[in-house]
């Protein structure tokens, strides 16, 4: 009895895991893999990252990004097209400037 109940629990749990592994990213990049599409340099986008500019994730110690979410933030930096932080814009004005 004690085991059966077990056995129906673990059925539950991994049928819900199955249910939660479809909604994952199919593929997340990495720093240097990111640093390629954006052409610019991997230490930019941990600098980014560290001050949340950037949508990532940890695992383990190492960034990943997944690429739809990476897509969507490229498309707050345009101008015009929408409201938000622009961090390529924003390194480009001098601290004199900004005060």
């Amino acid at each position: 009895m004690f085991f059966s109940a077990i056995k129906k629990v673990l059925g539950r749990f991994i049928s819900a895991i199955r249910k939660k592994s479809c909604d994952m990213p199919k593929k997340l990049i990495t720093v240097k893999e990111l640093a390629e599409i954006l052409s610019i340099k991997p230490k930019t986008i941990y600098t980014w990252a560290e001050l949340g500019l950037i949508p990532c994730y940890k695992l383990l110690g190492c960034l990943r990004f997944d690429p739809d979410e990476i897509e969507a933030w490229k498309n707050t930096w345009r101008r015009g097209g929408g409201e938000g932080y622009n961090p390529v814009a924003q390194t480009l004005i001098s601290p004199r400037e900004r005060r």
